[in-house]
């Protein structure tokens, strides 16, 4: 993840197809990678900041067979070359 130039701001759409692939993409990441089975419900929140590429800072809902939490899942993407890397992924505390 690289250093943000600025704080992070409220995404442009956070109903915008591209917010939600990017999302859908993050968690199937972290399903292979931790052998969890999350689907997506709905993108709670969405900030953006840019760095060489962009980070994403998400509040997912998500569905784990019978339960559904929310999760904050940080993602770098560059677009360019369709580089997506998940930098952190847990359940929101409320």
């Amino acid at each position: 993840m690289c250093t943000p130039l600025g704080p992070y701001g409220p995404c442009d759409d956070s109903d915008a197809p591209y917010v939600k692939e990017i999302a859908e993409r993050a968690v199937a990441d972290h399903n292979k990678s931790a052998g969890t089975n999350y689907t997506l419900v709905s993108i709670v929140n969405c900030e953006s900041v840019v760095v060489s590429g962009t980070n994403y800072r998400l509040v997912l809902s998500l569905k784990d067979d019978s339960t559904t939490s929310d999760f904050l899942v940080v993602v770098y993407y560059r677009p360019w070359d369709n580089y997506l890397e998940v930098t952190q992924f847990e359940p929101v505390t409320k």
